[in-house]
């Protein structure tokens, strides 16, 4: 016996297609929902990100510009050692202080290369002086700038080219 298939009328499949096509609209659109509120905290977390990075900076500065600054960093890396086993700290005699300071706040949480470049933002700014700017939060420069990662691109395209004028002047 051979199976026959029954043509569908074209409203049949009309109305299938309009289900399908219905059914697609919907999902997208809930979709688009989830899209905006998922965007809507993206950009939260990244402000609470930009403040807590204020924070640390504004410690890294204090740390960078005590009187006494070997003396404190010394005991700044003693307390942090005592933190060690109970906040998951992760450092070595090596550790930048930018890296160290980051680590009280972070522990773990980040990889190794979120962690650079955060401390390559903090480096940046203490060089570029934004805590002596009255006019400019450290916030600010960091949204003034474009993000955390075009801060990061520019320190590196800086050190780049600064290097090709050294380069430049002992050739020259």
């Amino acid at each position: 016996m051979a199976n026959s298939v029954k043509a569908k009328t074209p409203t049949e499949n009309s109305r299938k297609n309009n289900k399908i096509v219905k059914d697609v609209i919907s999902n997208l659109t809930n979709a688009r929902d989830d899209f905006n509120s998922a965007e809507t905290e993206y950009q939260s977390a990244k402000h609470k990100i930009y403040n807590v990075l204020s924070v640390v900076f504004d410690q890294y500065v204090a740390l960078k510009s005590a009187d006494k600054a070997k003396a404190v960093r010394e005991l700044f890396e003693k307390k942090v050692k005592e933190l060690k086993d109970d906040q998951s700290i992760v450092a070595t005699q090596a550790t930048s202080l930018e890296l160290l300071v980051l680590r009280v706040v972070i522990g773990n949480a980040f990889k190794q290369e979120r962690e650079k470049v955060y401390a390559r933002v903090l480096r940046l700014a203490l060089a570029e002086k934004i805590h002596e700017d009255a006019e400019l939060s450290f916030v600010d420069w960091i949204v003034g700038a474009g993000g955390i990662e075009e801060v990061r691109r520019s320190a590196k395209n800086s050190s780049s080219a600064d290097q090709a004028k050294a380069a430049e002047r002992i050739t020259t």
